[in-house]
């Protein structure tokens, strides 16, 4: 949910995320151009990081589905690839989570930010 209190809803088969109202009413898709079978989502600030699994990937985006970056199956620090990644979420030191259940592991990730606008908003 997001600040307006919309719904994101993962569509694995349409790969989408479709977004609601809090009254439930349709607004909007969210169709970015690298996303293939979307299964979790989490929001960091303006910020949307969409899992899919078949990619193995996290691609990011800003709420209107504008891409912001996308990484996996390996990532930076790691020496093992994802798996088969389940779900993501954030922590309330703004780390982000990643379970990984095939590899037996859940992922602690620092976020960094290149971008010193992003960074004010953290």
């Amino acid at each position: 949910m997001d600040n307006d209190l919309n719904f994101y809803v993962a569509d694995r088969k349409g790969n989408r995320i479709v977004i609601y109202d809090e009254f439930g009413t349709y607004l909007r898709d969210i169709k970015p151009n690298l996303l293939y079978q979307p299964l979790a989502m989490a929001f960091q600030n303006e910020n949307l990081w969409i899992l899919h699994t078949a990619d193995r990937q996290i691609v990011v985006t800003d709420l209107e589905g504008n891409l912001i970056n996308q990484f996996g199956p390996l990532l930076s620090g790691s020496e093992v690839p994802l798996v088969s990644p389940t779900d993501l979420s954030f922590n309330s030191d703004g780390q982000l989570l990643i379970v990984d259940p095939r590899s037996n592991r859940v992922i602690i990730c620092d976020v960094i930010y290149d971008d010193e606008e992003q960074e004010k908003k953290n």
